[in-house]
């Protein structure tokens, strides 16, 4: 014979479409529109850029692929004029998707 607790198990509800409601909201959720880059902004950047050293701990804002702004603080690893782009201990950037560079941690 099954105790109480054993057979309440058995009866639980089953949900078959696990993490389809994640999905689904996920998908909802409305992109962030590119801001557009002014030619002030863009002089700033480009002397950011110029600053920066391998090795240095940064937080840089971007455009992702996911359509948002996102911030992180990683580690340089290269700046890379000819590819246009940052390689971070987080992945690569593209100049085209930055918007803001913090040094000074």
């Amino acid at each position: 014979m099954m105790n109480n607790p054993m057979r309440a198990v058995q009866f639980m509800p089953f949900n078959g479409l696990r993490g389809y409601d994640h999905m689904i909201s996920a998908s909802e959720q409305t992109k962030a529109i590119r801001r557009e880059i002014t030619d002030d902004r863009a002089q700033k950047l480009n002397d950011q850029l110029s600053k920066l050293h391998k090795g240095e701990t940064v937080v840089i804002t971007y455009f992702s692929e996911q359509g948002d702004y996102v911030s992180k603080i990683c580690c340089i690893k290269e700046v890379d004029c000819i590819s246009r782009c940052i390689r971070t201990s987080k992945g690569r950037i593209l100049f085209s998707d930055l918007w803001d560079i913090e040094t000074g941690y």
